[in-house]
């Protein structure tokens, strides 16, 4: 059964069941309901002259009508270019442009962040969705959609012409080039590796996830509301997590019968750190049957910390924009501290030395995938050209890791975070391991610095809980660097800072870190 074939067979089986449940407009949505609504969008889409192929841009926050509409285009063979709200108007302009997109889909939320005339001189179209409080907001140009109000009618079809090899999604990288990188996925790619993913986590019917993450970028659109719906699971869709959310983060979960939570390192963190009541506890650890964490190495100590306060078992799992789901840890197997899992079925890892020659386990390399969900292309607009991928049997990640036990994956840190001290390479997340084992660090981010003799010196940045003196810890983390570091690894600095600078993906940002540090050091 192909990708397309898999979809058709979802409302039809599952017709009656509640998909989505939305705690922001406070709706139930079934698989039936939700595939209708798709197809008014799709019906719409195409009366406004759109193809297969044409791109939409979405500028949009989390709703069931951006959920809608991703299937919508879906159905009608239209490509995606999600744009995640926190860009600013230049970086929303550039993906506008030049993904190629035909409509660009606002909301009173967002449309404030469009060059309007900009958009619209270059020949895109603005839709803005309905939101009555806020229309009169709106400026001329801006057309208002009311997806609600579609009438579908009887004769329209999903995937008509549609192919699973068309290209389903435009996803922007938040990458250290002055421009981020696009990067082409087929239908096939997402909903095959999300098939692949579910059976081998056994997600299904039974699961009820927490729709927490920002759904313009992958963490939301592929984990929280694609993957769910391959499965056949329902979603409790919720605002992006944010300060407010994370305030009230268990009630909508325990009201709304969650079971199923999808995190990030980051948002463990804080809720270890603003969770102080007994809700959240109680609430995981009678109700919650599988956690899953992505999108950044996850610390040993945070896991360890969050696992015991909830109660929980944080599954691990690695995957990229450019290929999805590579690993993961799986339920009812033995958890190896610091893995993040075995390979998934039909996948095949190497790791490499920088001279391409493939390494034996338990050697730290760059890794190297080999893949059926390889992107389409990446295209850099730094760069001359398109990179076409549909022949490349190995695809570099950039990653650097190894392999034990069985193909287990152990992810050290980044090829371009890599510190090289008087000719001897260097992983920041070997340093990191053991800074962030303090029970006062909050968080931590080793750096490469220029240094006079070495080439490049060692920079810890580290964030501390409140109320420790800064002063005092530096010295007890001095003693365990030398305790447990070799002299190669010591930091020449050790330093404070009250916030990281993250990125749309909530990733450090290690070039702006770098930069901030090398001016602190040269002030001081």
């Amino acid at each position: 059964m192909n990708a397309i074939e898999w979809l058709l067979q979802i409302p039809q089986k599952n017709a009656r069941r509640d998909f989505l449940i939305d705690t922001i407009s406070q709706r139930m949505i079934t698989f039936e309901e939700y595939h209708r609504a798709a197809l008014a969008i799709a019906q719409d889409l195409k009366k406004r002259g759109l193809g297969r192929g044409d791109r939409v841009a979405l500028l949009l926050n989390n709703s069931s009508a951006l959920a809608t509409i991703y299937l919508g285009c879906l159905y009608a063979g239209l490509v995606t270019v999600p744009i995640n709200p926190i860009f600013n108007t230049k970086e929303i302009e550039f993906m506008v442009s030049y993904s190629k997109a035909k409509i660009l889909v606002v909301s009173p939320e967002t449309f404030q962040q469009v060059n309007k005339s900009k958009i619209i001189a270059d020949g895109i179209k603005i839709l803005a969705l309905l939101d009555r409080k806020n229309l009169k907001e709106l400026s001329i140009g801006i057309e208002v959609w009311d997806t609600e109000k579609l009438e579908l009618e009887p004769d329209i079809s999903p995937f008509e012409g549609v192919s699973s090899e068309d290209i389903m999604t435009i996803v922007f990288t938040s990458g250290t080039t002055a421009h981020p990188s696009a990067v082409v996925h087929k239908i096939a790619d997402m909903i095959d590796n999300a098939r692949l993913f579910n059976s081998a986590m056994k997600i299904g019917p039974d699961n009820r996830f927490y729709g927490i993450l920002s759904m313009t970028y992958l963490g939301g659109y592929y984990n929280l509301l694609m993957l769910p719906y391959v499965g056949t699971s329902s979603v409790v869709l919720s605002h992006a997590f944010d300060a407010r959310l994370a305030l009230d983060f268990w009630g909508p979960a325990q009201r709304n019968h969650v079971n199923t939570l999808w995190l990030v390192p980051t948002i463990l963190s804080i809720l270890l750190r603003t969770d102080r009541g007994q809700e959240g506890e109680r609430f995981c650890r009678e109700n919650v049957r599988l956690s899953l964490v992505g999108t950044a190495p996850l610390p040993l100590k945070l896991r360890h910390d969050f696992e015991k306060k909830y109660g929980v078992t944080l599954y691990e799992n690695y995957g990229l924009t450019e290929t999805f789901f590579i690993t993961t840890n799986i339920p009812y197997t033995p958890i190896i501290d610091g893995s993040a899992g075995k390979v998934l079925p039909g996948i095949e890892l190497q790791i490499r030395d920088p001279q391409g020659n493939s390494l034996t386990q338990d050697l730290e390399g760059e890794i190297y995938v080999k893949t059926p969900y390889i992107m389409k292309e990446i295209s850099n607009p730094d760069k001359d050209a398109p990179l076409g991928f549909s022949k490349i049997d190995w695809f570099a990640t950039g990653d650097i890791g190894r392999l034990e036990d069985s193909a287990c994956l152990y992810i050290t840190g980044r090829l371009k975070d890599m510190i090289i001290r008087g000719g001897i390479n260097i992983s920041p997340s070997s340093i990191e391991r053991i800074l962030t084992s303090h029970p006062g660090v909050m968080e931590c981010a080793v750096i490469g610095v220029p240094h006079d003799i070495y080439g490049e010196g060692i920079a810890a940045i580290i964030k501390i809980k409140p109320g420790i003196k800064f002063e005092d810890m530096k010295t007890e983390l001095i003693k365990m660097c030398k305790e447990h570091l070799g002299a190669t690894k010591q930091p020449s600095y050790i330093l404070e800072i009250e916030e990281f600078p993250y990125n749309a993906a909530g990733k450090i940002q290690k070039s702006k870190l770098k930069a901030w540090t090398e001016a602190r050091i040269s002030r001081e």
